[in-house]
């Protein structure tokens, strides 16, 4: 098959899902320039408007390995680096502490964005507050605002 063509195939529902021409091939025997060994048992099946690769395990269950978002119709080299990235079997083997170490890193980053949304709140009530005030006590809004600098001398 010719890499990097993606062909529509026409789903029960009417639908189409949009596929590279090779992604079965690659699922089922591997892709090794992204890491991805394959796996003979893995299917895609079209479920609540995702789309879904399942595999038939040994004791004979069908168990989800992945699921697309609702409404996402495309199955590409990306599904396929996400597999090898969550596959076991991957050539790429995480310890226990990188895990730790990328966990504490998104969180961080979580709490760093969520403090920068608060100082920005905090900044605009600030104002919104000084604003009020200004309002009611003779035209205190201004921080720089020096009473009496804007009156002549009498």
């Amino acid at each position: 098959m010719v890499q990097g063509i993606v062909l529509p195939e026409l789903l029960p529902d009417g639908t189409s899902l949009l596929k590279d021409a090779d992604f079965d091939r690659r699922l089922h025997y591997g892709d090794a320039s992204i890491g991805w060994v394959g796996d003979e048992r893995l299917g895609v099946y079209l479920e609540d408007d995702r789309v879904c690769l399942m595999r038939l395990c040994e004791d004979g269950e069908l168990r989800l390995i992945m699921r697309s978002k609702p409404g996402h119709r495309r199955l590409d080299t990306a599904a396929l680096r996400f597999l090898a990235e969550h596959d076991t079997r991957s050539r790429r083997a995480y310890s226990a502490q990188e895990i730790i170490d990328h966990n504490r890193k998104l969180l961080a980053d979580r709490e760093r964005a969520a403090q920068d949304a608060r100082e920005d709140a905090a900044d605009r009530l600030h104002w919104a507050l000084r604003k009020d005030a200004g309002q009611h006590e003779g035209g205190l809004r201004h921080r720089l605002y020096k009473p009496g600098t804007w009156k002549k001398d009498q």
